[in-house]
This record gives C-alpha cells, structure tokens and sequence, in this order.
C-alpha cells in the first residue's frame, strides 16, 4: 500500500505527517516552511508510494460555511502543489477544527515540557498527525 501524508498548513509553518504504509498509523515527520513543505513532498512522491496528501481545511468554530483568512493561501498553495507532485496522487482536503486544541492537550497529557510545547512547530506537527489519524479512521 501507499502511504498518506497530512499537512496542518500556516502562512509561516507547515506541520507534516505521514502515514505508515498500511495506512494504520499516523506519525509526526517535521515542520518546515510552505516552500520547503513543497521540496519535500515532491521527493517524497518520487522516493515513495503515495496515495494523498491530506490538507486541513479550517473553519470557524461557529459556521462551516465562512472562509476562514489562511483558506486563499491554502487555496495557492494547492494550486503550486500540483505542479510539483505527480497527477495521480490524490489532493484531499479534511476538517481541521479543534486539532490545535487536541493536540496541546495530547502535548500536555504526554508529559511534554511546557519550554518545549511552547515551540510552535511541535504544535503543527502533532496537528497534522491528529488531522491524518482522523482522516483515516473517517475512511
């Protein structure tokens, strides 16, 4: 099988995770910056199987239906992601909603240091594995 991986997009990091190759597992893989994020996934598309990319998609807590800010930078990114990965791997996008706030409490409950929790990329990435670990149980 292929593996999957996630991205929790923001205009400055970009969280990543990515799936084991049974699609069982989701793991945190690093932070990196929109551009960097873009390198990444094209080696990773020629070096590995890959299924989909996953990428959040925020909204507001209150309606489903407003555009959240960051979307038309998501919405550019996507389009540059296109370009860049092969057309046969699957651009999905899945409800973010409330990942920020389970993952500082997954971080908390982990018994991670509050100096380290405080390191925004770890936030992302743990982000992005909780985005992928739903994604998959919702298929």
């Amino acid at each position: 099988m292929a593996i999957l991986i996630a991205l929790d997009y923001g205009t400055r990091r970009v969280g990543i995770a990515t799936s084991d190759p049974m699609q069982i597992i989701a793991s945190p893989l690093c932070t990196l910056s929109p551009d960097d994020t873009l390198a990444l996934l094209e080696k990773k598309c020629r070096e590995e199987e890959v299924e989909a990319i996953v990428i959040g998609e925020p909204h507001h807590t209150h309606s489903v239906e407003e555009e959240v800010e960051v979307e038309k930078d998501i919405a550019a990114f996507i389009e540059r992601l296109k370009s860049v990965v092969p057309h046969m791997v699957k651009i999905e996008r899945y409800d973010e909603r409330f990942t920020s706030m389970i993952a500082s409490r997954a971080l908390v409950a982990g018994g991670m240091k509050k100096s380290r929790r405080r390191e925004k990329g770890v936030l992302d990435m743990t982000s992005a594995t909780i985005i992928l670990q739903d994604y998959m149980q919702h298929r």
